[in-house]
């Protein structure tokens, strides 16, 4: 993990640590004892520390996992002891699921976890043009440009709904790690797909390649260097800071640049990890043909309630033993100054 991309994921677990349960409350609970708990309808009596801080009071058979708790675990890795053990610090077992760590997070999102109520957040559609004064007493030129308004964000409700085998049960030792980073990776994988490329119907959020209000300034067919530089110049101009420039493809765009030469005989586009001397992230959540830049510190990351929640169903496969689970985010994204963005579609 380079330095901004270290800073960028300190940032999002400061800002989780602000609004989260302390860790303290944390220490010692096991995911897994109590989802196996709430499976047998028996959350309260059986899983007893889990039910007082993740329980919810008006359904037993509710957890809400703290962000905390999901930050805690994306930065060390996982293993269990006994049944209902702590985790600790060891080495991944090699059959974990593997951690996806979220692109929008690692490309300097604003997240603000803990979220209650419908938000109206600022956002800026030009920024205005500083005027210097001739005279101490001659009046500033209201400026025409300017736009400020308030976008309105709801929660967005999404989530998947499990069966995990009676075997997997009884395999307790492996469940917590399975569990934790299975709602870290569902989390992430929500997260960028809404922000990157949510369509804003249907319940999903609206993402930045959907956003009209984000710009795609050159022609993306056929792209090659100079659309490249056109594209980088675009984002610079509309007073984002170099330091923050961060380029987000897909795969297949990443590969034609690699191919696709400077000038005859001269190099590939992108040789390297950055592109143009910038930060590049590569994600499976962009959709295929897909190319944004720009400061991701303009895209709000709404996340409402006290965490994951996990929905155990007792009823559901009773005689099989199995158990069957949901688990549901809420969150919005906002992107507070589009103008810092720009976008290519189609990129061939």
């Amino acid at each position: 993990m380079d330095l901004l991309s270290r800073m960028a994921f300190e940032n999002i677990k400061r800002q989780f640590a602000l609004l989260a349960p302390e860790p303290e409350h944390e220490k010692g609970l096991s995911l897994s004892k109590a989802v196996i708990a709430a499976s047998q309808g028996r959350l309260l009596h059986g899983a007893e520390r889990e039910y007082e801080v993740w329980g919810d009071p008006a359904n037993p058979q509710r957890l809400f996992v703290p962000w905390s708790y999901l930050a805690n675990m994306a930065t060390r890795d996982l293993t269990a002891g006994a049944a209902g053990s702590v985790l600790v610090d060891q080495e991944v077992r090699s059959l974990v699921l593997p951690l996806v760590s979220s692109g929008v997070g690692r490309a300097g999102a604003t997240f603000v976890p803990g979220l209650a109520r419908n938000q109206l957040i600022p956002a800026v559609g030009t920024s205005p043009a500083f005027e210097w004064l001739e005279n101490e007493s001659d009046s500033l030129t209201p400026d025409a440009s300017m736009e400020l308004s308030a976008v309105a964000a709801s929660p967005n409700v999404g989530g998947i709904a499990l069966i995990a085998s009676r075997q997997l049960s009884k395999q307790a030792d492996d469940l917590d790690a399975v569990l934790s980073r299975l709602l870290i990776q569902l989390g992430n994988d929500a997260l960028d797909a809404a922000a990157l490329n949510g369509s804003g119907t249907n319940g999903e959020p609206l993402g930045l390649l959907q956003n009209p209000d984000v710009v795609a300034t050159v022609s993306a067919g056929s792209i090659n260097y100079a659309g490249i530089v056109e594209m980088e110049e675009a984002v610079v101009d509309s007073d984002t800071s170099d330091d923050r420039f961060t380029w987000f493809t897909a795969p297949d765009v990443r590969k034609l640049l690699r191919q696709r030469e400077l000038s005859v005989g001269s190099g590939p586009i992108w040789p390297e990890r950055e592109l143009l001397g910038h930060r590049a992230i590569t994600s499976s959540k962009m959709p295929s043909g897909s190319l944004l830049a720009g400061d991701f510190r303009n895209l709000m990351i709404l996340l409402f309630g006290a965490g994951l929640e996990v929905l155990v169903n007792p009823f559901s496969n009773f005689r099989s033993g199995q158990i069957t689970f949901q688990l549901r985010l809420a969150m919005s994204v906002v992107c507070s100054y589009p103008g810092s963005f720009r976008k290519a579609i189609d990129v061939s």
